[in-house]
């Protein structure tokens, strides 16, 4: 998928790499730095032949179009929110 990404969003994912080598503030700053796209219509569109439809039973859905959304999962599995914890993130970025 990333090889996908890649050849879609060259240059997005180009600065993201860059990125990885500074640390937690150089990913801030990058992220910060991306222009917003839609990641179903700018992106899964363009790659139909690469896509996979399976039936899962027993999932949960729930569109992560907002930051609220992706913590109300977080907080539902119990896991902690990374953004709103700075030594979470550095712990993430470590990890990563």
């Amino acid at each position: 998928m990333l090889d996908l990404l890649r050849h879609e969003r060259r240059k997005d994912v180009i600065m993201m790499e860059s990125a990885l080598a500074t640390g937690t503030q150089g990913l801030v700053d990058a992220y910060a730095a991306l222009r917003p796209w839609n990641f179903s219509r700018d992106f899964l569109t363009r790659i139909p032949e690469h896509l996979v439809a399976v039936r899962a039973a027993q999932l949960d859905w729930s569109d992560w179009g907002t930051p609220a959304a992706i913590e109300r999962t977080l907080k539902t599995l119990g896991r902690r929110v990374p953004w709103q914890d700075a030594p979470a993130v550095a712990a993430w970025a470590a990890a990563s």
